[in-house]
C-alpha cells in the first residue's frame, strides 16, 4: 500500500469515526432538546393551573346579622376575581329536628323554593351576593330561642377555568344558633339619625 491509499484510508477511518461521532451528538441534542421542549411544556401547564388557581372563583355562604337590624340573611357571595358557570346550589335542612321543624315553616318554604337552589345558574359573577331572608331575631321564625333553632348544609358545585374546565364542590354547614341570645348591634349613627328623625315627627304632630 502507498502513502496516497495510506492517507485515503486514514481519512476514511477519520470521517466514518466523525460521522459516528456526530450521530451519536445529533441524538444526544435530539434527546435533550426533546426533554427541555417536555419541561417547558410541564412548566407552562402549571403556570396555568396555578394562574386559574389565582383568579378563581369561590362561593362562600354565610349568615349576615346587620347592626341596627333585627333579620338574619344568608348570604352566597362568588368572592373571588372571575365568573363561576353552571353553578348548582343544593339546600338541606334536616341536620336537626329544629331545621326540619323550620323547613316546615312558611319561611323555611320560602327559602327551599328560590330560584338559586332549583336552577342552575349559568354565571355567577363576582361581588354579585344573593341575599336569602331567614326570620328576625336571635330565634327564628317563634322558635323558643333557648333551643337550637337551625342549620343549613348548602353544597356549591361549579365549573371554572381560562385555559381548562375545572370543577369545584365547596359544603358550607350555616348555624344560626350563634346568634342566640345574642343583643342587636347598634351605631351610633345610625341611632343619631332616628332620634332626629323621632324629634321632627314630634313637631310636625
Amino acid at each position: 500500500m502507498n502513502e496516497d491509499q495510506t492517507m485515503m484510508t486514514l481519512l476514511t477511518g477519520v470521517s466514518a469515526a466523525a460521522t459516528l461521532a456526530l450521530a451519536f451528538i445529533t441524538a444526544y441534542y435530539a434527546r435533550l432538546t426533546h426533554r427541555i421542549a417536555k419541561s417547558s411544556a410541564e412548566s407552562v401547564g402549571v403556570m396555568k393551573d396555578q394562574f386559574d388557581q389565582v383568579i378563581r372563583p369561590y362561593i362562600t355562604v354565610r349568615p349576615l346579622k346587620q347592626s341596627h337590624n333585627p333579620f338574619i340573611s344568608l348570604v352566597v357571595e362568588n368572592v373571588g376575581q372571575t365568573v363561576a358557570r353552571n353553578v348548582r346550589l343544593t339546600l338541606d335542612m334536616t341536620l336537626d329536628k329544629d331545621s326540619v321543624k323550620f323547613a316546615q315553616s312558611n319561611a323555611g318554604a320560602r327559602l327551599a323554593s328560590a330560584y338559586a337552589f332549583n336552577n342552575t345558574i349559568d354565571s355567577f359573577a363576582p361581588r354579585t351576593p344573593l341575599f336569602f331572608l331567614l326570620g328576625s331575631g336571635s330565634s327564628l321564625d317563634g322558635f323558643n330561642p333557648d333551643r337550637e333553632c337551625l342549620k343549613l348544609k348548602i353544597t356549591a358545585q361549579y365549573t371554572y377555568g381560562v385555559y381548562r374546565e375545572t370543577k369545584a364542590a365547596e359544603v358550607t354547614v350555616v348555624d344560626v344558633n350563634q346568634y342566640t341570645n345574642t343583643i342587636l348591634e347598634s351605631d351610633p349613627v345610625v341611632q343619631a339619625l332616628k332620634d332626629i328623625k323621632d324629634e321632627i315627627r314630634k313637631k310636625q304632630a
